[in-house]
This record gives C-alpha cells, sequence and structure tokens, in this order.
C-alpha cells in the first residue's frame, strides 16, 4: 500500500517560506506508519462453500470464490457460487467457510446475498453470520412481511442456484 508523502515545512516564524524537512526522523515515522498498516491489515482469496447446518456431501461448483479483506477486527468478506450439482445438503442453508469466525458483538451480523434459478419464488433473502461461527445462514422472505423470515434448505436449490453476497463483521 502506497502512501503519498507530503513535505514537512519548517516555518521559523521569519516570514519566509521555510525549509523542506528532509531528516531520519521524518523517514522513520512514515516506516512506523507503514509497518502499522500492513501489520493488520490483509486481502486474500477464500473458498466458499454452500453446506448446512447439519452437513453436506456431493455438493459441486461451476464458479466459487471468494476474496476478504481484515484490517484490525474488521473483516468484509464477498463471494460467489454458482453450483453445478447441489449434492445433499441437509438441515439449514449456510454458505461456509468464512476465512475468520465472527466475534464481539452483535450477537448476528446481517449481509447482503443475491441470487439466481432457485426452486422456490422469494421476495428477498439474506445472509445471517453469527458469532463465533464461519458460516451464514441463507435466510429469505417468501412474502412482503416482516415476521416471515425463512431459513433456505437444500429442497429451495436447483442444480444450477447461483448466489453472490457480501458481509461485515468484526473477528473476535
Amino acid at each position: 500500500m502506497a502512501i503519498t508523502r507530503t513535505p514537512w515545512i519548517d516555518d521559523d516564524g521569519t516570514g519566509t517560506t521555510g525549509t523542506v524537512l528532509n531528516n531520519a526522523v521524518k523517514q522513520e515515522l512514515y516506516d512506523q506508519i507503514d509497518a502499522a498498516i500492513a501489520a493488520t491489515f490483509t486481502v486474500a482469496p477464500w473458498t466458499p462453500t454452500m453446506t448446512g447446518t447439519s452437513g453436506a456431501t456431493g455438493v459441486t461448483y461451476t464458479t466459487q470464490v471468494g476474496l476478504y479483506a481484515k484490517s484490525g477486527r474488521v473483516v468484509i468478506a464477498t463471494f460467489d457460487l454458482v453450483l453445478s450439482n447441489k449434492g445433499t445438503i441437509t438441515g439449514q442453508l449456510q454458505v461456509g467457510g468464512f476465512p475468520v469466525p465472527a466475534g464481539g458483538a452483535p450477537v448476528l451480523y446481517p449481509g447482503l446475498i443475491s441470487y439466481a434459478t432457485l426452486a422456490t419464488t422469494w421476495v428477498t433473502l439474506q445472509l445471517a453470520l453469527v458469532t463465533g461461527t464461519s458460516a451464514a445462514y441463507v435466510q429469505g422472505n417468501t412474502a412482503a412481511s416482516a415476521a416471515n423470515n425463512i431459513s433456505l434448505t437444500a429442497a429451495d436449490l436447483q442444480n444450477t442456484s447461483a448466489f453472490r453476497g457480501l458481509i461485515v463483521y468484526l473477528t473476535a
């Protein structure tokens, strides 16, 4: 990560423009800032999975990619999953394999998810990542109602279902 450096000016109060400081102290400060940023900032790929609360076998993908950025305790994760075979997924549907487990408060982190080629009709879908886990529930609304939040299951999938998502959460 490059930082644009601006010269420091030594204005001695005489009304002159001053002189540009170019010394070891300034360079040491810049080096410390660069090291602190590099030590706490990561961008890397991760491998998302489509799973269930009771497990999954035989799931295969046309597309299975993820990218995350982590700075301190903050994680931003994106993913793209396109199934080629939904296999056998048992329990509530989840996107699994998040690169770092969720931690801290709140207990639930909501996320955005887009979808295509599902076996059932949904008005909206969302992710719900629970603290202490690395898998987010895929939940949705089948009708425009505040009290209609349902977890998806394998019955809602087709062999070519597709999901793209984004979630921001804290680690422990």
